[in-house]
C-alpha cells in the first residue's frame, strides 16, 4: 500500500493510536473545519468565534474592502481590523525574508538598458474621507482619478520583481515629492540607470552618477528617428512595470482603502506586492 511506511522511514508517535507503538499506525483523519487553536482571553475566542468566518470569505472570494464596509457595522469592521492585523504582520515577516536574483533572467527589451537598476511609477487606490475633514480631503483629491486616492510608488528589477513599495501618501502629492520621500533614491550607486515616464521629472534629485531614463519631450516640430527608436524602447522595456501593478491590482482588496484603516492598508499593500513575486 502506498500510505505503509517503508523500511526507512520514520513514523511519528502521534501516529499510533493513543500514542502507544504498540497499537500499531493509523491513517490521521482530514478535519477540514479544524483550526489551530490561538492562546487568546475568552473575550477574544468569543469575538474570534464569530469574525474569523467574515475575515476568510474576505480573502477567499477576493471582496474588496468597500464591499465589506456596506455589510459590516462599525463595531464589527473595528474587531475585523485588530483581528486582522496579527496574520499581515506574520505574512508581512514571511515576505521580507524573500531574496531573488533579479539580473539572471532580463527580458529581450532590456538589451539596450544593460545598466538598468529599477522601472518606478505610481499607482493610485481608492479611498474615503470624511466630510468633517476638509484638509485630509484636500490633501487625498486627485486630480488624475477625480476622487480621493491614496498614491503609492512602486519599482521592479528589469525581470519584472517587484523590489520597492513605499508608503501611502495622499492622492494629491506629486510623483517627484514621493520620489524624494520614498528612500529608493538611497539605495541607488553611481552608474545605476532609472527608467519612469515623462510625469517623473526627478533628474534633479538624482544621487551623483545615476543617470534617468524617460521618453523624449517633443522639443523640435518633429522627433528624429533615433528619438523615435529609443522612445519605441523605452515603451517596450516600461510595459513590465504595467503589467506588475496590474498584478498587484488584481487583488480586489486593494481597489479600496478607507482611511480607518490606513494602518492595515500599510501592511495589505507589501503582503499583496510578495505575493505578485
Amino acid at each position: 500500500r502506498i500510505d505503509e511506511p517503508g523500511p526507512g522511514a520514520r513514523i511519528y508517535s502521534c501516529h499510533f493510536k493513543d500514542g502507544k507503538k504498540n497499537n500499531g499506525p493509523t491513517i490521521l483523519l482530514h478535519q477540514p473545519h479544524h483550526f489551530i487553536p490561538h492562546y487568546l482571553t475568552p473575550e477574544k475566542k468569543k469575538k474570534l468565534s464569530s469574525t474569523r468566518k467574515k475575515i476568510i470569505m474576505q480573502d477567499d472570494s477576493n471582496i474588496s474592502n468597500d464591499h465589506s464596509l456596506n455589510h459590516e457595522s462599525i463595531s464589527e469592521t473595528n474587531t475585523i481590523n485588530d483581528i486582522s492585523d496579527e496574520p499581515l504582520n506574520l505574512l508581512l515577516k514571511l515576505s521580507s525574508n524573500l531574496r531573488f536574483k533579479n539580473k539572471t533572467c532580463l527580458p529581450n527589451a532590456f538589451k539596450s538598458f544593460p545598466s538598468c537598476r529599477v522601472i518606478i511609477d505610481c499607482t493610485e487606490i481608492y479611498t474615503s474621507v470624511s466630510r468633517q475633514s476638509m484638509n485630509i480631503q484636500w490633501d487625498t483629491y486627485s486630480s488624475y482619478k477625480h476622487r480621493n486616492t491614496w498614491k503609492v510608488l512602486i519599482g521592479i528589477a528589469p525581470n519584472g520583481v517587484v523590489t520597492f513599495l513605499n508608503s501611502l501618501y495622499p492622492g494629491s502629492t506629486s510623483d517627484k515629492i514621493i520620489t524624494l520621500k520614498s528612500g529608493i533614491l538611497e539605495q541607488l550607486v553611481p552608474d545605476d540607470v532609472v527608467m519612469a515616464n515623462k510625469g517623473f521629472l526627478i533628474g534633479d534629485i538624482l544621487p551623483p552618477g545615476v543617470s534617468l531614463n524617460i521618453p523624449h519631450f517633443l522639443d523640435t516640430p518633429q522627433f528624429t528617428p533615433q528619438h523615435i527608436i529609443q522612445t519605441g524602447s523605452i515603451a517596450k522595456a516600461r510595459i513590465h512595470i504595467e503589467r506588475a501593478i496590474q498584478r498587484i491590482k488584481r487583488y480586489k482588496i486593494l481597489d479600496f482603502i478607507p482611511f480607518s484603516m490606513l494602518k492595515q492598508g500599510e501592511y495589505i499593500r507589501k503582503v499583496v506586492a510578495a505575493l505578485t513575486n
